[in-house]
């Protein structure tokens, strides 16, 4: 005796499968939850999930654990180009393709600036960044203080860049990207 599809295509041998969502549509960044009901001759059975994080459908189409373990971690350098996940997910990058230099770029088309352009995966849902300045390495005091963000459109599109003012300061200045959770 064969399967009999249900409504939706699906295969269930002597039963109904159903898959409840709510109302309104859900997407990955969304956090609804959706249930399935399973009924046939023994019974049935009842369970709800919650719907996947935008994260865990980067980790997963990336071939990554859906659950952010061992290689899917957000410290994990699966492709071992100095890129953690949690910074290839912020870039919109590959974790299993070594491709770090292609993330950001030093700008210094304007005489008086100079400005660092990085990509930006707009889908990249639960992750913050900010780019700070200093003229000490030793120091460690950073700041933001001089800087000045924009997101660029036209052949820049996905890219942010971050400006910083050539004064007659300090003869070096050194710039780092915060990303965090």
């Amino acid at each position: 005796m064969g399967k009999a599809p249900s409504q939706d295509g699906a295969f269930f041998v002597g039963g109904h499968l159903q898959l409840v969502l709510p109302d309104n549509a859900w997407t990955a960044s969304s956090g609804a939850s959706y249930q399935v009901i399973a009924n046939n001759r023994a019974g049935s059975f009842t369970n709800s999930f919650a719907a996947p994080g935008a994260r865990q459908v980067w980790n997963v189409t990336n071939n990554l654990p859906w659950n952010s373990k061992g290689e899917g971690a957000s410290t994990a350098d699966p492709d071992a180009d100095g890129m953690v996940n949690l910074a290839e997910y912020f870039h919109g990058l590959n974790p299993r393709v070594a491709e770090a230099a292609s993330a950001a770029v030093i700008h210094t088309g304007d005489v008086a600036a100079v400005a660092v352009r990085y990509r930006v995966n707009p889908g990249a849902a639960g992750v913050q960044s900010r780019v700070e300045r200093t003229a000490d390495l030793l120091s460690g005091s950073w700041t933001t203080n001089g800087l000045s963000a924009i997101d660029l459109t036209g052949e820049w599109s996905g890219w942010r860049s971050v400006s910083m003012p050539i004064s007659a300061g300090p003869s070096q200045e050194f710039l780092r990207l915060i990303i965090s959770e």
